[in-house]
């Protein structure tokens, strides 16, 4: 099995650190392990990947009347019944805001043409 491995500094920039040493001692606390290899250091993305996943099912858990079916619709990437079940609007119309101006008697007859042709 060959997992995918992140830099030190990749990780850094997605958690917006900018010490190493602070990332260090989150991978510490959160129980990642760091693995060094030559002059660069390396996390396991698995092992970040089920951090996110506990930190979100939590969330949900703790958020939401129904949390099966929230994360269920996370994972199946169906944003429509996740919009449904978090009651955020699915369907917004585009307002207008600009009236819509009738074509000219000769550019009516143009379209015509177009559409016999």
């Amino acid at each position: 099995m060959r997992e995918k491995l992140i830099e030190l500094q990749e990780l850094m920039h997605l958690l917006g650190c900018q010490d190493e040493r602070t990332i260090q001692k989150w991978c510490r606390n959160h129980k990642v392990p760091i693995l060094k290899l030559g002059k660069k250091s390396y996390v396991i993305e698995d092992f970040i990947d089920i951090l996110i996943k506990k930190t979100v099912d939590k969330f949900v858990h703790a958020n939401y009347k129904h949390p099966e079916e929230v994360i269920s619709a996370l994972h199946e990437d169906n944003k429509i019944a996740l919009a449904e079940l978090l009651d955020a609007p699915v369907n917004q119309g585009v307002k207008q805001k600009f009236r819509v101006a009738k074509n000219s008697k000769a550019a009516e007859k143009f379209l015509d043409q177009l559409n016999v042709a």
